[in-house]
């Protein structure tokens, strides 16, 4: 594989760093779409509302950073996140809500590419980002 460096894991496959890996980045930047879509749970839909996503310490993987929000490119891509996710408790997994969040405002130097996930569907956002910027579907 070449010159490659671990630097995470997802579903319990590892994911390498590889020389393209910097150019992914910029590409991802570069094409940061007005609509992002992120899945979470109902009981954690009222703060979210109240002091935006982003603001808490809850990691839904293992390899999830405290302080990025995960973003997909499609709702349901975000979904099927939050459907796998090994960290909530198993009743919540009924209880996945899908946010839409307009990238609108927010500080395009936080987004880079999702470090866990190359595939090139999915962002993170290392920040909070507002309420005003949130809409349940």
């Amino acid at each position: 594989m070449g010159n490659v460096q671990p630097i995470g894991e997802r579903r319990k496959m590892k994911i390498y760093r590889t020389s393209n890996f910097d150019k992914l980045i910029k590409e991802a930047i570069n094409q940061i779409p007005q609509i992002l879509y992120h899945a979470t749970y109902k009981p954690l839909l009222d703060g979210i509302m109240q002091s935006g996503l982003g603001g808490n310490n809850r990691k839904n993987w293992e390899d999830s950073v405290s302080g990025t929000v995960y973003l997909a490119y499609d709702k349901y891509q975000a979904e099927s996140y939050a459907e796998t996710s090994d960290m909530v408790p198993e009743d919540w997994l009924d209880e996945i809500v899908v946010l839409q969040i307009s990238t609108n405002g927010l500080d395009e130097s936080l987004f880079s590419v999702d470090k866990n996930n190359l595939s090139g569907d999915t962002l993170e956002y290392i920040g909070i980002i507002p309420p005003k910027n949130i809409k349940v579907l």
